[in-house]
């Protein structure tokens, strides 16, 4: 049998469409790599089979709808990154060129974001299937999670962003009732 030729990695926008790794936009632009830790066949017993709560986004080159889930994967993160919790590790598996060592783990069309547990590493697997936004996911991690965690009130945000968060909620509600 013969393999389908590869599709094109999506373009690339910030923002929009996002790869992983050194040659990324965001990569430049902010002058570091992504906090999401590189999973393959070789490390996979080792990081994810680890003591700890293990998120993995399972992903693929070419596939469009992956390149719009690493912009909110990242932003996770780098806001888990922030938040320094030990118990978690935040990590993608490009299966562009590997296979999954565990049967199961993907489940459907990719991407798919599943939650190994640090106390069981067992089927049935806790796959992620809401909106792929940055504070649902945070909040279905630290409820899925077997080590538990606090996450602040607008997890999603950094404190520069709160301010900013503020201020356009309070002008939003002040044009609504026809303030401004």
């Amino acid at each position: 049998p013969k393999r389908k030729p590869r599709k094109k990695p999506t373009e690339e926008v910030m923002g929009r469409y996002e790869q992983f790794g050194e040659g990324s936009v965001r990569a430049k632009e902010i002058g570091r790599v992504d906090d999401v830790f590189v999973l393959n066949r070789e490390n996979f017993a080792e990081e994810a089979l680890a003591e700890k709560d293990v998120l993995i986004l399972f992903h693929e080159e070419g596939c469009e709808a992956c390149a719009a889930l690493t912009v909110y994967y990242k932003k996770m993160a780098e806001r888990f990154a922030a938040l320094k919790i030990p118990s978690l590790v935040i990590a993608r598996f490009d299966v562009t060129k590997d296979t999954p060592p565990l049967d199961g783990l993907i489940a459907g069309p990719l991407p798919v974001v599943v939650l190994l547990p640090a106390h069981d590493k067992r089927p049935p697997f806790r796959f992620y299937s809401g909106l792929g936004k940055v504070q649902p996911m945070m909040k279905w991690i630290q409820s899925s999670s077997d080590i538990a965690f606090d996450l602040p009130e607008l997890c999603h945000l950094d404190p520069s962003e709160i301010e900013a968060y503020k201020h356009q909620v309070t002008e939003r509600e002040k044009r609504r009732r026809g303030e401004l």
